[in-house]
């Protein structure tokens, strides 16, 4: 008899729910020592799961059940069993009833769907998120999130709507770690069909999914998704929406510790993809990525504009932010006005001290500060043919990157320096505002890049 039908079926509910408790010690014990044989705990498991959800209808009956101890990371393990308890199903091909095994995750999963849908309350939320899926290997630390995305890849007897909703529920409410990212990008890779439910999912995960505007940007997750393939995935994916907003986003976030780094790693997977898919994906996702490659992964002195190998570096010992090829250079660049600028950084860096901001968001930031000169003076290289008779501003918030030529006014004419500044986003909450750096350089430097351009241009 179903209980929805019944008068006053709620109060039936709660009644239920108030005295199965030794019913539900008796399903969730390890040990199974009530039962008389192992094949009526298999046999039980799949119409257990549907009383729970039927009781669940109710929210009184709802809160009584996940009182109970350990039994909401019960059904959360008993949605995978098929994928990741060997154990459990092993022994029940044994003995013939794989059926009731299949039942049993696929009633679990609507319980689980439930739970997340209509739950008002984190607590349930952080214990499904946080559960690992193997109860008896205490080192288990796959999440029951995880779980669901291998579940989906492997696609043994499952309902994937189930599985998506249950992912959404939880990547949403921002229960992700680097095992989900690295997993989620792993289903993705699997075939056509996968690729946009991951993309969408990775923008919300990332913090640039419009809608989720509650979830924060994060250097550490895109750094994360970068190692675990995300780029090869965007390239491989083409010219989609998803895509293009996954290559803008990485724009602003390129020239951050993290993310900077990962791209280096990565650097010449992410070229070969870029390369054998240029033809599918649209220019606009091309040149953001190769842009991201260039401006997060070179090196550039900040007075020849040259690049030079990471052995070579030699940054100023003042403000760590600026740095060089040799000493000349660096010599040359205090003359031009660094020695005011590093200054000025260095006060700003104590300003953040004063606010109480930690030492690691401090030296994230002096990181973000010079990959962000770095990529500035690269792009006064580049578009070196800008830099006659004018200043420079080079916006990082923008992409493409907005490149600005400011006109000197007469009196500044002869001032034998071209004056340029950067601008880029600030991906730390605890740091308000942009990065802003002002950089000299000597006119004479300006146009050999212009006359070396010009060369090469020709040649």
């Amino acid at each position: 008899m179903m209980i929805e039908h019944v008068p006053n079926s709620d109060d039936i509910r709660l009644t239920f729910a108030r005295s199965i408790e030794p019913l539900v010690t008796c399903m969730i014990d390890e040990k199974r020592e009530l039962f008389k044989s192992r094949e009526m705990w298999y046999l039980g498991m799949a119409p257990f799961f549907c009383l729970i959800h039927n009781i669940m209808l109710s929210d009184e009956g709802r809160s009584v059940m996940l009182s109970y101890n350990k039994l909401l990371p019960f059904i959360a393990q008993a949605c995978c069993w098929r994928i990741n308890r060997d154990d459990i199903v092993t022994d029940a091909m044994w003995l013939k009833l794989d059926a009731s095994v299949s039942a049993a995750c696929y009633d679990a999963q609507g319980v689980l769907y439930l739970v997340l849908d209509t739950s008002e309350f984190m607590g349930p939320l952080n214990l499904i998120a946080s559960t690992p899926l193997l109860v008896k290997d205490p080192k288990c630390h796959v999440s029951i999130i995880a779980g669901f995305i291998q579940m989906m890849s492997n696609e043994k007897q499952i309902d994937t709507h189930f599985l998506k909703c249950i992912i959404d529920i939880l990547i949403v409410n921002d229960k992700v770690d680097a095992q989900v990212i690295a997993e989620l990008i792993k289903f993705g890779k699997r075939d056509d069909s996968s690729d946009q439910f991951v993309l969408k999912l990775m923008l919300v995960i990332l913090g640039f999914d419009e809608e989720h505007d509650d979830i924060e940007k994060s250097d550490t997750r895109f750094a994360v998704a970068i190692q675990s393939g995300l780029l090869e995935l965007v390239g491989k994916n083409g010219a989609t929406e998803e895509s293009i907003l996954i290559a803008e986003a990485l724009c602003t976030v390129s020239m951050h510790k993290k993310t900077s780094y990962a791209l280096r790693e990565k650097r010449s997977e992410i070229s070969s993809v870029l390369l054998d898919n240029a033809q599918s994906s649209s220019t606009e996702l091309v040149i953001n990525i190769h842009d991201s490659l260039v401006f997060g992964t070179t090196y550039t002195c900040c007075n020849c504009l040259e690049e030079f190998d990471r052995s070579s570096v030699r940054f100023c010992s003042g403000c760590n932010v600026e740095c060089y090829c040799s000493l000349s250079c660096q010599s040359e660049s205090w003359k031009m006005g660094h020695d005011k600028a590093c200054k000025d950084i260095s006060n700003h860096i104590e300003e953040l001290r004063d606010q109480n901001i930690s030492e690691t968001d401090i030296k994230r930031f002096e990181v973000l500060q010079n990959n962000v000169m770095m990529a500035g003076c690269r792009i006064i290289q580049l578009e070196s043919d800008m830099l006659d008779g004018n200043d420079v501003l080079v916006d990082f918030r923008q992409y493409p990157t907005i490149i600005k030529p400011i006109i000197k006014d007469d009196i500044d004419q002869s001032d034998g320096c071209l004056k340029c500044t950067f601008i880029s986003p600030v991906m730390y909450s605890s740091i308000v505002g942009n990065v802003v750096l002002h950089k000299c350089i000597s006119s004479t430097r300006a146009l050999k890049q212009v006359k070396v351009k010009v060369l090469s241009d020709t040649e």
